[in-house]
């Protein structure tokens, strides 16, 4: 079986409450979490015809090329069926050859090519039984090439011509997939909603996840207090209990414990995203969950476990989208508690190591403050002139400017 690999980023802008801070700390759009890699992606395997009378010849082109298709050898089974279809047009194996022609075509994500070969495929073999496949794969034909509001109507149109098919629970999975990147998340969760009834489904657990990050979205745009939240909690509890050890587990670990960060729950927050940065270190959400996982722990105000969390994620992913948050943040804990020395060099090292980050005009901010804290009126003096000239539109200059008065 294959599973097609559907990266899909979504952004979240980091903002600090204003009982935080005595300036503006900037939103920072990051990219939240990657796309996660299952291991196979179950779907109904190309059923090998009936065996038929027909000429040797007919039948023996015909199973080498489907031999190839079974081996994966999807270049060549493609040669092999055009060969075949070329070769015996009026063969009673003809729409087989033409299903699986247009299928290699999908596998070696030829998916422009596929699309007609599918389209056509019920007029062209009007009485053939793979009338239903074809016109599934239309749909994640679709679905492959970003045509999403094509593919919802195609998957919405196959599933009203035939509810019972053997491809029904794919297909309302990848409707609920396509509404979630448009990011329809009502229709979204009626389609997960369909699978995840279906107990025996092989998407059921694929749509527990997705089920749940619909909520988790849609809770986002409704806001801190949105049932949604607790709506998606349930989800990836149920997925965690129902699939013990499944591929999505630490996807599911992570969101959960984003709900709890999403509705200002920080302290819960925290202890959920430290099971994904204890249990799952190699996870492609390792570095997201420590980093929102110490950024929980900071809103909570426990300074000195916020620090040691950016520590940590500095020294174990150094090449994480979070390494400039980090560094801010372990440059900032240190100013908060007093330790200016320790500050100093952090945020100097995020202005020489991170040029076009968002924070550096809040790390010009804070080195002023701490070399004023430390009492280098001169040091002060010239981080405030390297601030002006490197960021001389920032609304912290004032700021900046206010904390050099002051030494």
């Amino acid at each position: 079986m294959h599973r097609t690999l559907l990266p899909l980023l979504i952004s979240l802008a980091l903002a600090l409450p204003a009982c935080f801070t005595d300036a503006p700390v900037k939103g920072k759009l990051r990219i939240e979490e990657p796309e996660p890699e299952p291991e196979s992606e179950p779907e109904p395997e190309v059923a090998e015809p009936e065996p038929i009378d027909m000429p040797t010849e007919d039948e023996e082109a015909f199973q080498a090329a489907l031999l190839l298709y079974d081996a994966r050898q999807y270049e060549e089974a493609l040669a092999a069926f055009e060969a075949f279809i070329r070769s015996f047009p009026e063969s009673p194996r003809a729409d087989n050859g033409a299903y699986l022609l247009a299928r290699s075509l999908f596998e070696l994500e030829r998916y422009t090519e596929a699309l007609p070969r599918f389209a056509d495929f019920p007029a062209t073999y009007p009485g053939s039984a793979l009338q239903d496949d074809a016109s599934y794969y239309v749909a994640r034909t679709h679905y492959e090439l970003g045509d999403l509001a094509d593919a919802i109507a195609a998957f919405d149109a196959f599933l009203l011509r035939d509810p019972e098919s053997t491809y029904q629970d794919n297909a309302r999975y990848y409707a609920g997939r396509a509404n979630f990147s448009l990011e329809r998340f009502p229709g979204a969760l009626v389609r997960f909603g369909e699978v995840i009834a279906q107990a025996d489904s092989s998407y059921r657990d694929a749509a527990l996840l997705w089920g749940a990050r619909a909520h988790y979205e849609q809770g986002k745009l409704d806001g801190p207090r949105s049932p949604s939240f607790n709506e998606a909690d349930a989800l990836f509890e149920q997925l965690i209990a129902d699939y013990p050890g499944s591929v999505y587990e630490d996807n599911a670990r992570y969101y959960h414990g984003m709900t709890r960060y999403q509705a200002r729950n920080y302290p819960e927050a925290a202890a959920r995203l430290a099971i994904v940065r204890d249990t799952f270190p190699e996870s492609i959400y390792a570095d997201n969950a420590s980093y929102f996982g110490a950024y929980s722990t900071y809103l909570t105000g426990d300074l000195a476990q916020a620090q040691a969390g950016f520590d940590a994620l500095v020294i174990a992913y150094p090449g994480s989208n979070y390494a400039d948050n980090a560094t801010f943040w372990a440059g900032r804990t240190r100013y908060e508690r007093g330790d200016f020395a320790g500050a100093i060099p952090l945020l100097e090292r995020l202005i020489a190591d991170f040029p076009d980050s968002n924070y550096l005009d809040n790390a010009y901010l804070y080195l002023i403050r701490a070399h004023v804290g430390a009492g280098d009126c001169a040091a002060a003096a010239d981080a405030l002139a390297a601030m002006r000239a490197a960021t001389p539109g920032s609304s912290l200059i004032n700021f900046a400017q206010r904390a050099s008065n002051g030494c």
